[in-house]
């Protein structure tokens, strides 16, 4: 392959490199790469939920154990009864 064949391929070659023939086309290497990758996403069997996701609507203090914890609102509307 000469240097003029390898350049209307877009091979990486040097000007005046010799040594092994064969030339990669990378190019062609990722068109082939990302067809492989889509046949085998297509392959790749769906699994549906095991049960209906829903949205956490709590304030983000609420919404683990420990934020919970740190900042309780169990009790933080009642108002405790005075003394008196």
């Amino acid at each position: 392959m000469t240097y003029k064949q390898a350049q209307e391929f877009k091979a990486r070659v040097r000007k005046g490199e010799q040594g092994s023939l064969i030339v990669y086309s990378w190019q062609r290497l990722r068109e082939l790469r990302r067809q492989q990758l889509e046949a085998w996403k297509a392959a790749q069997p769906q699994q549906p939920a095991l049960f209906v996701l829903k949205d956490d609507f709590r304030p983000v203090t609420q919404r683990t154990a420990v934020r919970r914890f740190q900042e309780p609102t169990l009790f933080a509307n009642v108002v405790a009864p005075s003394e008196g």
